[in-house]
């Protein structure tokens, strides 16, 4: 019986940390979308939009038929420049707008993290400025 309640304890807080977690990143981007201007993007058609495992699969699917890039590039034509998604229980951003691009990559680079993009991009690319934040960021700009 303890390990049952142990259990539903658990599953009770991490559903708890998921629910909060989700939250605060909705208000932090509803203020910096309303402090910029920000229109709400669209957002790309999903089954599911709560863990979004469904894009996760069908882009799984798209790389192996390399046909990712041109599915990409449908998604646009059909919803903008820019659009949001749900990959893994992770809200994105999809954008190949060149203004967002540069304000992300050069002129408003200190209101952007790159969150765990340098665990993935890293090894490919080192630590320039696609795969690194903060100061060593500003350094391989530098060069």
């Amino acid at each position: 019986m303890a390990n049952i309640n142990l259990v539903n304890a658990a599953v009770a807080c991490l559903t708890t940390y998921f629910v909060i977690g989700q939250v605060v990143v909705w208000i932090r981007r509803r203020r910096f979308a309303r402090a910029h201007g920000c229109e709400p993007p669209l957002r790309l058609p999903q089954t599911e939009r709560i863990i979004g495992f469904d894009l996760f699969n069908a882009m799984q699917a798209q790389t192996k038929a390399k046909t990712l890039l041109p599915t990409s590039l449908q998604w646009h034509r059909e919803l903008g420049n820019t659009f949001t998604a749900v990959l893994l229980g992770q809200a994105i951003t999809i954008t190949i707008e060149p203004e967002n691009i540069k304000a992300v990559l050069a002129t408003q680079f200190h209101d952007f993290g790159i969150g765990k993009r340098d665990r993935g991009m890293g090894p490919l690319l080192g630590n320039g400025i696609f795969s690194s934040d903060g100061s060593r960021w500003e350094h391989s700009r530098v060069r």
